[in-house]
């Protein structure tokens, strides 16, 4: 089978069908009917996008220390907060009854992560639930492979610009090692894994594209980790 010819075009067609899989991952892992989310991380705010789809009239607030890409400003019932999540968002105890943590904990050193996660904790309501999605191990490898490469793609430019490091901000982390950052904080109920198997076409892209032989259709994407707070 003649390898595929990896254009701007395919490149990010491709892209995008891996963040669209990762996405509604999350999203389907939220249960109930929360009446107030806070997106913690909210980049471009796809994910609370698809949230304040699926709950209608829900109470949302955005959050993140560059807000510029945020593309739901418009909307009445989305506020945004602009800060660093690791120095507190200065929103008020127990007041969200969905907390989502999605794609932003990679960003961030271990005392980083644990400051993160202990605000997510106490703006959390009783009985919230706190929906943390993170990259998989696997998925971290073909990334390391990308930006050992040099390859211009979107976001390996992004993490290069970000820190002074190879990998400039972004903290690869060892197999387990959000589960147990997680586990200090919150008392896990259900943690996936969105897997390559799920989107099979993925898996062309990463052996040839990304240069990482190693995967296969049990390789993991993402990771979804469904919280409940302690207190």
């Amino acid at each position: 089978m003649p390898k595929r010819k990896w254009d701007d075009v395919s490149l990010a067609a491709m892209q995008a069908i891996i963040t669209m899989l990762v996405e509604d991952h999350a999203v389907a892992a939220i249960q109930g009917e929360p009446d107030s989310v806070v997106d913690l991380g909210c980049g471009t705010g796809s994910v609370l996008e698809k949230v304040v789809d699926k709950f209608t009239g829900i109470r949302a607030v955005a959050v993140d220390k560059d807000l510029s890409q945020f593309g739901l400003g418009e909307l009445s019932n989305v506020q945004t907060t602009k800060c660093d999540l690791a120095q507190g968002t200065g929103l008020p105890d127990s007041s969200f009854e969905l907390v989502l943590l999605c794609g932003s904990l990679e960003f961030n050193d271990n005392l980083g992560v644990a400051a993160i996660l202990g605000e997510a904790n106490r703006i959390a309501a009783p009985g919230a639930r706190i929906v943390i999605q993170v990259t998989h191990r696997d998925h971290d490898r073909a990334r390391q492979q990308l930006l050992r490469k040099g390859d211009i793609v979107p976001s390996g430019e992004a993490i290069r610009a970000w820190g002074e490091g190879p990998y400039g901000w972004y903290h690869l982390r060892e197999d387990g090692e959000y589960a147990r950052l997680i586990a200090k904080e919150f008392a896990v109920v259900n943690p996936e894994v969105l897997r390559v198997s799920d989107c099979p076409e993925t898996l062309e892209y990463f052996e040839e594209y990304c240069g990482y032989p190693g995967f296969s259709l049990n390789s993991g994407l993402s990771e979804t980790f469904v919280c409940r707070s302690k207190h």
